[in-house]
């Protein structure tokens, strides 16, 4: 087995009677989510600050 992987057979709650699901976490794909959701995160949040910045600022007049 691969360092890092937890493999387990688990049982679906209201599943078929017998069937089972195989389930596989990777420690290195959890930590890579874990980042992209942070990247994601930083973006809106950025975005966010730009939108409550113009808005303070208040209505433009149209040249």
């Amino acid at each position: 087995m691969q360092d890092g992987l937890e493999v387990r057979l688990v049982v679906q709650p209201g599943g078929e009677p017998g069937e089972r699901y195989v389930l596989c976490r990777s420690s290195a794909r959890a930590e890579k989510e874990r980042a992209m959701l942070a990247r994601q995160s930083e973006r809106l949040t950025a975005e966010l600050i730009k939108i409550d910045t113009a808005l303070r600022r208040g209505p433009q007049a149209d040249l």
